[in-house]
């Protein structure tokens, strides 16, 4: 696979999956791509690698519920915000920065 192909979940797992010892399920595999900055979300189940990683520093504050703010590195804020709530253990359907559960979001990036 080279950077210009895209490939599916099934086909980014069983090139990689023996990188991670086979203790990573393909969803697993594929949000520890996408956390680390290897990979990136081009269609419904489409993925490109990244040839060069950008990582920002996002700060999440989760209101509410929560109370806490988080500092999360990620290639993108969306993906900083769905790395933190997946993270804290809550239900990631998103409408205007609001959460289904009432829980409020404020993402900032963190200047470097």
């Amino acid at each position: 696979m080279n950077n210009e192909k895209t490939f599916t979940k099934n086909e980014l797992f069983r090139k990689h999956a023996p990188d991670y010892n086979f203790e990573l399920n393909a969803d697993a595999l594929i949000w520890t791509c996408l956390r680390d900055g290897h990979i990136k979300k081009v269609g419904d189940d489409a993925y490109k690698y990244i040839e060069e990683i950008d990582y920002k520093t996002f700060q999440i504050t989760v209101r509410e519920t929560h109370n806490a703010t988080y500092e999360i590195k990620a290639a993108s804020a969306e993906l900083a915000q769905e790395l933190c709530l997946r993270d804290v253990g809550i239900d990631t359907k998103l409408t205007n920065r609001r959460l289904i559960d009432g829980t409020i979001l404020e993402v900032s990036e963190v200047e470097s």
